[in-house]
């Protein structure tokens, strides 16, 4: 008896490629802020980078003078795990008969979601880590700076002055640390609190909150990122500045997002798995990295 099995055809392959790449984009928050860092060699399983707490002053001296300081930036090593994110999507045989009967391919939306599932879960290791596996993310890294906004939260705060002013202090923790007083943080909030900045500045300025802090100039983006609500102190709602230079912060992608070959499953199911490898964030300048619960 002949084999009835139909299989994905390369038409077929290729749309899911293409979603597998274009799909996710616009879900990858962390990866929009934060650069990768990819020189981790193929099939490690673990990596290390080196942590700074402190760095060296340069002092005046003569042309003769051999008392020259040296720098001593305290790094500490870090060695972190590589770990793998996967999720699939399958096809029954009689998806597959029905597509290919008219001429199209099989519904891809299925690895469209499964794409934004790897995306989302990419998001939330890079900013809150994964407690079960021992992964920090940037929002909760034991050696960044906490603080807590004691006037309360942005929605019960009527004086938009007040708002703006929780903002450059919560700054002010970054631009004091020597060397780095010009800095342009990102500044990310929990949406409650970057929905606030919408709000009318005053009744004798039109303008929104947002443009009044943007027109200072402080920030070199302003983002809404889900992952800050909850994640303060007591389930607080969040805010967090930090410097996004490479220097200061990187996501460690071991793997980009791939594909399996297809796998014929319970006999008449077609699966293909999507899969990624990742360390999660390279925090090398914690000082540069400021939470603020109560926002």
């Amino acid at each position: 008896m002949a084999n009835s099995h139909v299989m994905l055809e390369a038409r077929d392959l290729k749309a899911i490629d293409k979603t597998i790449y274009q799909a996710p984009q616009q879900s990858l928050l962390a990866r929009s802020l934060i650069k990768p860092y990819t020189d981790i060699p193929q099939g490690a399983t673990s990596y290390r980078y080196y942590v700074s707490r402190s760095f060296g002053k340069a002092k005046l001296a003569d042309e003769r003078s051999n008392d020259i300081p040296m720098v001593d930036t305290d790094l500490t090593p870090v060695d972190s795990s590589i770990f793998r994110i996967e999720v699939g999507a399958t096809w029954t045989d009689e998806e597959l008969k029905q597509a290919h009967l008219a001429g199209l391919t099989p519904n891809v939306t299925k690895i469209a979601t499964a794409a934004r599932a790897i995306a989302e879960k990419e998001n939330s290791i890079c900013f809150v880590g994964d407690q079960t596996k021992g992964i920090n993310g940037l929002f909760n890294s034991p050696d960044s700076t906490v603080t807590t906004n004691t006037d309360g939260p942005f929605s019960a705060i009527t004086d938009s002055a007040a708002i703006v002013e929780v903002l450059r202090k919560a700054r002010k923790t970054l631009t004091l640390v020597n060397g780095f007083s010009n800095i342009k943080p990102v500044l990310g909030l929990a949406p409650d609190a970057y929905e606030e900045l919408n709000r009318r500045y005053s009744d004798y300025d039109s303008r929104s909150i947002m443009a009044v802090v943007q027109a200072n100039g402080w920030f070199s983006s302003i983002v809404s990122i889900p992952e800050l609500k909850g994640v303060g102190t007591d389930g607080k709602d969040s805010l967090i500045i930090f410097d996004n230079q490479p220097d200061t912060v990187q996501i460690a992608i071991a793997d980009p997002m791939s594909r399996s070959q297809e796998e014929i499953v319970n006999f008449w199911t077609h699966r293909i798995a999507l899969y990624e490898r990742l360390g999660g964030i390279i925090l090398r300048r914690p000082y540069l990295v400021n939470r603020v619960d109560n926002v």
